[in-house]
């Protein structure tokens, strides 16, 4: 399955395109991504590419170039349209604990395409436990499976690669959440790819009337990687953009990208996320997963006083979404949402207690967004307003 990525610059083997969208596989990260088309140009599958945002008129062509690991990994299409790839994968050794040894059982890993399964155990038959070896693997883009091996033989490969297979490696590398920050430094191929347009006409703090290409008014987007940006000429409220940076080097870098950049070659999109305006707000529904620990300390949780148990409520309150990064949730809505999982629970007493749990709410910009943004490039920028329900994942 493919997923819509933040990346500046989009880049890996074509495996599928429409007119409006391309999809990628990236042999390093073992992820398909899927981008916009901002030009007009011919691409071919089973080439790499590295996609950049350009408005359709520029008409420019992604570049394409030869990659180092090519003699490691091979992309070829058939008549059919069906794509295959060449590389090399190794399989799991005696020398790993029994757990492990269970657990990846009819399984091998390749250094471009992550954990494969083996078949009939077809690998391992040709080149025993612990052996490495060529592969033929075909783009199936199943739920579960990306690629599946098709054949396997005996090819000359440099096998050797700095990323440790699976089973080997012992840390975690996934950040966590609480460490997510936007970005500060911007480059001249940075891309906003899903930037919402909260505001037209605000005032333009960096407006210079000596300057004749600055405005009083402009309109203000926020993406999840660059924060919130202006937009000098461009942007509906409610709209979703994909957009490039115009950037002024006569800023001093210390100041933040608000006032050092502004938005440009805006590019409307679907909207990944239900949007709507009322009023003059952005209005959104969102959906997260339940955490208890992230709302409420432990020794609370049983105080039948609300008046006492918002005691226990935690400092900092907020949830991760895809789009809008942080999303802040204060202590009114964080009370409604423990009550009606309290009283979810209780309806379905049957159910385990940590059987997941979908919160839905109404979410905003705060007020004084660009004023958190310029300080804070780890403080949210959009908050909760409204709790719609709550509901058990579907099984």
């Amino acid at each position: 399955m493919s997923i819509d990525v933040h990346d500046d610059v989009i880049s890996g083997f074509l495996v599928h395109y429409t007119r409006t969208h391309y999809t990628v596989f990236h042999p390093n990260q073992h992820r398909l991504k899927r981008g916009r088309i901002s030009y007009d140009t011919p691409l071919t599958l089973g080439k790499y590419y590295y996609f950049e945002h350009n408005k359709v008129f520029l008409s420019k062509v992604p570049k394409c170039r030869e990659r180092a690991f090519k003699k490691s990994i091979e992309f070829f299409v058939t008549r059919t349209n069906e794509i295959y790839a060449r590389s090399w994968a190794v399989s799991p050794g005696r020398y790993l604990p029994q757990n492990i040894q269970e657990k990846f059982e009819g399984k091998v890993w390749a250094p471009f395409f992550g954990l494969l399964n083996d078949q009939n155990d077809m690998f391992v038959k040709k080149f025993g436990v612990c052996g490495h070896g060529g592969i033929v693997v075909k783009f199936v883009n199943r739920p579960n499976e990306v690629f599946k091996i098709r054949n396997v033989e005996k090819r000359e490969y440099n096998f050797e690669i700095s990323q440790q297979p699976i089973w080997n490696e012992i840390c975690n590398s996934n950040s966590s959440v609480e460490d997510f920050i936007r970005q500060t430094r911007l480059h001249h191929f940075s891309c906003a790819r899903f930037a919402l347009c909260v505001q037209e006409g605000a005032p333009n703090r960096r407006f210079n009337a000596q300057n004749k290409g600055s405005f009083p008014k402009c309109s203000h987007l926020i993406n999840k990687t660059y924060g919130a940006v202006r937009s000098m000429r461009y942007g509906r409220v409610g709209v979703w953009y994909q957009h490039s940076f115009t950037i002024n080097n006569k800023i001093s870098r210390r100041y933040s990208i608000y006032d050092r950049a502004t938005a440009t070659k805006l590019m409307a999109i679907d909207p990944p996320l239900p949007t709507k305006v009322v009023g003059n707000h952005v209005e959104l529904t969102v959906k997260f997963l339940f955490n208890h620990d992230s709302f409420e300390r432990e020794w609370s949780r049983d105080i039948q006083d609300w008046e006492d148990r918002r005691r226990g409520l935690k400092f900092n309150m907020f949830f991760y979404n895809e789009y809008l990064g942080k999303v802040e949730v204060q202590d009114d809505e964080a009370c409604r949402i423990i009550k009606l999982v309290g009283k979810l629970r209780n309806i379905y007493k049957h159910r385990l207690i940590g059987d997941p749990i979908i919160v839905t709410v109404k979410v905003s910009p705060i007020r004084e967004f660009v004023q958190r943004n310029c300080e804070d490039n780890a403080s949210p920028l959009f908050f909760v307003h409204g709790v719609v329900g709550v509901e058990y994942v579907k099984r």
